[in-house]
Protein backbone atom coordinates (compact mmCIF):
# COMPACT_ATOMS: atom_id res chain seq x y z
CA UNK A 1 0.00 0.00 0.00
CA UNK A 2 2.25 2.87 -1.51
CA UNK A 3 -0.15 5.38 -2.17
CA UNK A 4 1.12 6.24 -5.45
CA UNK A 5 4.77 7.55 -3.12
CA UNK A 6 7.96 6.96 -4.91
CA UNK A 7 10.55 4.04 -3.02
CA UNK A 8 12.26 7.51 -2.38
CA UNK A 9 9.64 9.10 -0.47
CA UNK A 10 8.52 6.37 1.16
CA UNK A 11 12.06 6.16 2.77
CA UNK A 12 12.29 9.34 3.28
CA UNK A 13 9.13 8.91 5.59
CA UNK A 14 9.94 5.92 7.59
CA UNK A 15 13.41 7.74 8.42
CA UNK A 16 11.13 10.06 10.10
CA UNK A 17 9.26 8.01 11.84
CA UNK A 18 11.91 6.36 12.56
CA UNK A 19 13.61 9.63 14.05
CA UNK A 20 10.45 10.19 15.88
CA UNK A 21 9.72 7.14 17.87
CA UNK A 22 13.79 7.34 18.67
CA UNK A 23 13.47 10.74 20.39
CA UNK A 24 9.61 10.80 21.61
CA UNK A 25 8.35 6.90 22.12
CA UNK A 26 11.18 4.64 22.42
CA UNK A 27 11.93 5.54 26.13
CA UNK A 28 8.07 3.49 26.76
CA UNK A 29 8.59 0.58 24.29
CA UNK A 30 8.40 -2.81 26.33
CA UNK A 31 12.54 -3.99 26.41
CA UNK A 32 10.66 -7.86 26.73
CA UNK A 33 6.94 -8.81 25.50
CA UNK A 34 6.07 -9.64 29.08
CA UNK A 35 6.34 -6.56 31.05
CA UNK A 36 3.12 -4.47 30.83
CA UNK A 37 4.47 -1.40 32.67
CA UNK A 38 3.88 2.00 31.03
CA UNK A 39 6.83 3.82 32.29
CA UNK A 40 10.04 4.92 30.56
CA UNK A 41 12.55 2.22 30.92
CA UNK A 42 15.96 3.52 29.64
CA UNK A 43 17.77 5.98 27.58
CA UNK A 44 18.92 3.85 25.74
CA UNK A 45 17.84 2.36 22.11
CA UNK A 46 15.73 -0.50 22.26
CA UNK A 47 16.27 -3.46 20.03
CA UNK A 48 14.34 -4.71 17.58
CA UNK A 49 15.10 -8.04 19.23
CA UNK A 50 14.95 -9.50 22.64
CA UNK A 51 15.65 -11.65 24.85
CA UNK A 52 12.80 -14.26 26.36
CA UNK A 53 13.33 -16.96 28.87
CA UNK A 54 10.73 -20.05 27.80
CA UNK A 55 9.14 -22.26 30.38
CA UNK A 56 12.16 -24.82 30.57
CA UNK A 57 14.30 -21.80 31.36
CA UNK A 58 16.08 -21.50 28.04
CA UNK A 59 16.85 -18.27 26.78
CA UNK A 60 15.77 -17.08 22.88
CA UNK A 61 16.09 -14.51 20.99
CA UNK A 62 12.78 -13.46 19.53
CA UNK A 63 11.28 -9.96 18.09
CA UNK A 64 10.23 -7.14 20.24
CA UNK A 65 7.09 -6.40 19.09
CA UNK A 66 7.76 -2.52 20.65
CA UNK A 67 10.17 -1.65 18.72
CA UNK A 68 8.97 0.85 15.39
CA UNK A 69 11.21 -1.54 13.24
CA UNK A 70 9.34 -4.30 13.82
CA UNK A 71 6.26 -2.67 12.96
CA UNK A 72 7.50 -1.12 9.99
CA UNK A 73 7.87 -4.57 8.72
CA UNK A 74 5.12 -5.72 9.58
CA UNK A 75 2.19 -6.11 7.05
CA UNK A 76 -0.20 -3.82 6.80
CA UNK A 77 -3.54 -4.74 9.25
CA UNK A 78 -6.80 -5.33 6.83
CA UNK A 79 -9.39 -2.92 7.57
CA UNK A 80 -11.93 -5.16 8.63
CA UNK A 81 -9.42 -5.83 11.55
CA UNK A 82 -9.58 -2.36 12.43
CA UNK A 83 -13.43 -2.26 12.38
CA UNK A 84 -13.68 -5.42 14.28
CA UNK A 85 -11.88 -3.74 16.91
CA UNK A 86 -13.87 -0.38 16.93
CA UNK A 87 -11.44 1.53 14.89
CA UNK A 88 -8.06 2.69 14.78
CA UNK A 89 -8.23 4.32 18.22
CA UNK A 90 -9.30 1.40 19.92
CA UNK A 91 -6.67 -0.85 18.22
CA UNK A 92 -4.07 1.43 19.61
CA UNK A 93 -6.00 1.42 23.50
CA UNK A 94 -5.99 -2.38 22.95
CA UNK A 95 -2.55 -2.74 22.30
CA UNK A 96 -1.48 -0.56 25.21
CA UNK A 97 -0.45 -3.13 27.66
CA UNK A 98 1.43 -5.07 25.08
CA UNK A 99 3.51 -2.24 23.13
CA UNK A 100 3.38 0.69 25.50
CA UNK A 101 5.57 2.44 23.02
CA UNK A 102 3.84 2.13 19.97
CA UNK A 103 0.40 2.11 21.19
CA UNK A 104 1.04 5.78 22.87
CA UNK A 105 2.91 6.89 19.11
CA UNK A 106 0.10 5.50 17.22
CA UNK A 107 -2.48 7.46 19.10
CA UNK A 108 -0.54 10.65 19.22
CA UNK A 109 -0.86 10.44 15.53
CA UNK A 110 -4.41 9.16 14.69
CA UNK A 111 -5.58 11.96 17.14
CA UNK A 112 -3.47 14.71 16.20
CA UNK A 113 -5.84 17.89 14.78
CA UNK A 114 -5.64 18.21 10.85
CA UNK A 115 -4.95 21.04 8.74
CA UNK A 116 -7.18 23.02 7.55
CA UNK A 117 -7.41 26.40 5.99
CA UNK A 118 -10.18 29.16 6.99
Amino acid sequence: MDRNYSREEIREIRELVVTRWTESYALYANNSTSSSDTTPQSKEPVSKWTLQVEDDGSDVLAPNIDNIQHYLDEPVLPKKTLQLVGGVMMYWHSRSSECPGLSRMGSDFCSAPGKFNI
